[in-house]
């Protein structure tokens, strides 16, 4: 029951963070996305099936203050990468630990980035894996390591 609560009070904390403080933090066009970080964390740590709901949750979140009036497409980006993590982190990383987890947001990233240029939504594919891709994933990388490291430490659970 405490795990849960803490998964509630750290995701509103993380909604608050990405309407309220997120949209301040804005470096080259570049802006954290926290749900996209706190998804993948928690596929990592939980699995596919504990962060489906908060997929679903966080990418309609993420549609209601979309400028791209696409209800649905955040929530089918956020289940295939969880989707991905969970598989990578289950398959390919098992340790779970930090650098295997940057190594699996990196490949997250990536196929965020190829989804949505095959969905046309980016509209220039060529400048945003040049400039835009490596700077978002460093970008990202910053906020994604403490939450992932808060995730492992207090949202895992204990073998019984």
């Amino acid at each position: 029951m405490t795990k849960i609560f803490l998964i509630i009070v750290f995701i509103l904390v993380i909604l608050f963070l990405e309407i309220g403080i997120s949209p301040h933090l804005v470096i080259m066009g570049i802006r954290p996305n926290l749900i996209f970080v706190s998804i993948v964390s928690l596929s990592v740590i939980r699995g596919f099936a504990k962060a489906l709901p908060w997929s679903i949750f966080g990418g309609l979140f993420i549609d209601f203050y979309s400028p791209h009036h696409l209800i649905g497409i955040s929530v089918l980006f956020l289940l295939l990468t969880s989707y991905l993590a969970h598989f990578l982190a289950q398959n390919l990383f098992k340790r779970g630990n930090i650098p295997s987890f940057i190594v699996i947001f990196i490949f997250c990233i990536l196929f965020e980035e190829i989804i949505s240029i095959i969905s046309g939504i980016n509209s220039d594919p060529s400048f945003r894996m040049v400039f835009y891709l490596p700077i978002r994933i460093l970008y990202s990388t910053i906020f994604a390591i403490p939450i992932f490291w808060f995730m492992r430490k207090f949202l895992t659970y204990e073998s019984s």
